[in-house]
């Protein structure tokens, strides 16, 4: 399949129901684009490695939400040489530089500049994007979507986000390594906090990427359609974990 890059405007549409390999040379980056028909949101998933956007869970968790008319891009933030190398995220300046790149990238391209964004920071990247997202040039990001990672939600942080923040977390299996968004019960509007109750890493229960696809499709639905409500299995826990 050929490489689309978003630095040029290249003859034809990229993207469809299936996705396509993409590059975004201004931010040395390559992801996979995918447009279904009639498309309205684009869900731009931000994951720590290639590694991780290639992972069946998250895969199946953009067939989700293309089946429900949503675009989806997934990158990874690191370049091919740093992926290379295993070298750890770039800090969060850079993080912010490269996205900040992808999203005009984006803007400048015609089958992509009639979407309307939504920033979905994966696991170890989601601090990162909750971090860019509110920095200045990110206005064309309308939600953000922080799912299982370790994000600080006191009542500065959270006071501090610009757009409406979902954050979902499942339980993990890893000794000693504390519960991500713990700490906190429920957020304000419009923001929403979901602790899943299966765990989702370093192995996913039977489930979990289901409960999150739910989770996030109902999320990026139009705001003026009711919120579709969540499984029994998957509703926000009344108390911390």
């Amino acid at each position: 399949m050929t490489i689309a890059s978003f630095d040029r405007t290249p003859a034809g549409r990229p993207g469809s129901t299936s996705s396509q390999p993409v590059v975004i040379a201004q931010a040395g980056l390559a992801g996979e684009l995918a447009i279904p028909d009639g498309s309205s949101t684009l869900a731009l998933f931000v994951h720590p490695s290639a590694a991780g956007r290639l992972h069946p869970g998250h895969q199946f968790l953009g067939d989700v939400l293309r089946a429900n008319g949503v675009a989806t891009l997934s990158i990874g933030l690191q370049t091919a040489d740093e992926e290379a190398c295993h070298a750890p995220i770039a800090g969060a300046v850079e993080v912010t530089r490269r996205l900040r790149a992808v999203l005009n990238s984006l803007a400048a391209h015609p089958a992509t500049n009639h979407l309307q964004l939504a920033l979905v920071g994966v696991n170890e990247a989601a601090a990162a994007c909750a971090f860019a997202a509110r920095q200045p040039g990110f206005e064309a990001i309308r939600s953000v979507v922080l799912l299982d990672g370790r994000i600080e939600l006191h009542d500065a942080e959270v006071a501090a986000w610009r757009q409406p923040t979902l954050c979902i977390a499942g339980r993990h299996g890893i000794a000693l390594s504390g519960q991500p968004l713990a700490g906190a019960r429920s957020l304000p509007p419009p923001h929403r906090l979901v602790k899943l109750r299966m765990q989702t890493r370093p192995t996913a229960s039977a489930g979990a990427f289901q409960a999150m696809a739910c989770q996030i499709a109902a999320w990026l639905q139009p705001r003026r359609a009711p919120r579709r409500e969540a499984p029994a299995d998957v509703r926000q826990l009344e108390s911390a974990q």
